[in-house]
């Protein structure tokens, strides 16, 4: 399943930081794509994070009789970014704290759905995160943390040597 949000701006709006903010799940009309047929347009975006995470799931449940490579690429947290319901209002980071907690209950997911399935221990697993925020917004400056743009550096951060090494 595929989802773009790399759409111009809403007719008669200009795409800025405040749209981003005050948008709602179907501000920005995208289709949810499989293979090469639309599923849903638009599609409702506060629960891709759970729709991705279920068909990766049920995916993986297909496949355990032979060796397979899994790519699940959530589109959140870029912006404008949305939690399921169930994950709205949880976090002290506003909606982008919402939306790493949802992602990290899909993890979770896929996580044990290997462990049930006893493959976990068949195959390599690689957890990439996205490459940071590309616009700040004050409900995500609520977050502790706030990492720099890895883009810079092809996906990939670079700690500064230690001293005496």
């Amino acid at each position: 399943m595929k989802l773009s949000t790399d759409l111009t701006a809403p007719l008669g709006k200009k795409q800025t930081r405040e749209l981003f903010d005050s948008c709602d799940k179907f501000t920005f009309q995208v289709p949810l794509i499989r293979g090469r047929e639309m599923v849903e347009f638009p599609v409702d975006q506060e629960f891709l994070t759970k729709r991705y995470t279920e068909e990766a799931v049920k995916w993986i449940r297909e496949k355990t009789d032979k060796p397979f490579f899994l790519y699940l690429a959530h589109n959140m947290p870029h912006a404008p970014a949305f939690a399921s319901p169930s994950f709205q209002k949880r976090s002290e980071g506003g909606r982008y704290g919402d939306v790493i907690e949802e992602i990290d209950w899909s993890v979770g997911q896929v996580m044990d759905t290997l462990k049930e399935t006893g493959i976990e221990q068949d195959g390599g697993w690689v957890f990439s995160p996205e490459t940071g925020r590309h616009i700040q917004s004050e409900d995500n400056k609520k977050t502790p943390f706030h990492p720099p743009p890895l883009r810079s550096k092809g996906g990939f951060k670079t700690l500064p040597p230690k001293a005496n090494s």
